[in-house]
């Protein structure tokens, strides 16, 4: 009951595409979680044995990234299997983590490997952030590598960064898709590199490419968005300054607009982030879910609201079949 296998067998289910695949880190999770999905998608057990065989895991998932556009990864005791992170190692480094998250005492982690160098020119950027503890880094420039994608599609950023100065703090990076309103409709909070590029241990002038992958939520409406960027603390969150050609630029970086487009079909209900399921119907309209969290802790899996806090809520509709439109709904 409390390793939730039905649960992530269901998400995978409404939210793969048909070409992804499936990474089972424990050989006794397969019987387990082969009990609640029966879906089509291939699935690898890896390692492969223990101890692990490092090279012979590595040209596997070499193989794997080829042939498979997503990966989703079932992970259980990583600190037996794979004490030395190689498998996790590894994908931070060749792929875009674009989900994290606990269901119930299992993690499952959703990574989206490159597949084309559309757009993948490194843009520059050569913003300034300034450290409380002394410590200066430069954003050198970035990279895009799915600039229209759609709702469920991962967003594929590429950051460069540079150490000015010693930095003997650590930060996390914060990576924001924000739509015309100023609501963050997709996010990425970590430590560069996955957690393996630590701040503190950069070198002066040493370049290190930190890759990020936001997942668009399903059912995210078409439109015009800006990619933003920044970083803060690990103790108090407080955020660090940006500066450009020697001008305060606030708390963040602006780097590009996106356009989320159309997807080329409506998303299956089970692929949406819904805490509470309803079915209220107002003539060709329908609420069928909502979710509300904490502005900026959506990882967060119960609500935790302090005086002072902004929360953020997500109100799913259905367009009845058949429904036609006269005029503009306003919600109250």
């Amino acid at each position: 009951y409390r390793d939730d296998y039905r649960g992530i067998a269901a998400y995978i289910a409404a939210s793969a595409g048909p070409d992804d695949a499936i990474l089972i880190n424990a050989p006794a999770q397969i019987e387990t979680f082969d009990y609640y999905y029966r879906g089509p998608l291939a699935e690898y057990p890896l390692p492969r044995q223990r101890p692990m065989d490092a090279a012979a895991t590595v040209a596997e998932l070499e193989a794997l990234a080829a042939r498979h556009p997503r990966i989703y990864a079932v992970l259980w005791a990583t600190g037996e299997s794979d004490p030395e992170r190689v498998i996790e190692g590894w994908l931070d480094t060749h792929a875009f983590k674009a989900l994290d998250g606990w269901f119930g005492n299992v993690r499952l982690a959703m990574y989206a490997f490159p597949r084309s160098a559309e757009g993948a020119d490194v843009r520059p950027a050569g913003h300034v952030l300034e450290a409380a503890d002394g410590g200066r880094l430069r954003l050198d420039g970035y990279s895009v590598l799915t600039p229209a994608p759609a709702g469920g599609d991962v967003l594929q950023v590429a950051l460069h960064w540079q150490a000015l100065a010693p930095i003997s703090a650590r930060y996390k990076v914060f990576v924001h898709l924000v739509d015309a309103a100023g609501n963050i409709v997709a996010q990425r909070d970590s430590e560069p590199g996955g957690g393996a590029r630590l701040t503190s241990d950069w070198a002066v002038g040493e370049t290190v490419i930190d890759q990020y992958g936001l997942l668009i939520p399903a059912g995210t409406p078409p439109g015009e968005h800006i990619l933003r960027v920044g970083m803060y603390g690990l103790d108090g969150g407080r955020r660090l300054s940006v500066a450009l050609n020697g001008q305060e630029a606030g708390d963040c970086i602006d780097l590009a607009r996106i356009v989320v487009a159309w997807p080329p079909s409506p998303p299956p209900e089970g692929a949406l982030d819904r805490q509470a399921r309803h079915d209220v119907a107002w003539g060709g309209l329908r609420l069928i879910g909502h979710s509300l969290h904490r502005l900026g802790s959506e990882h967060e899996t119960t609500l935790a609201l302090r005086p002072g806090d902004a929360a953020r809520l997500v109100l799913y509709w259905r367009r009845e079949p058949g429904a036609v439109w006269g005029r503009d709904v306003a919600v109250s």
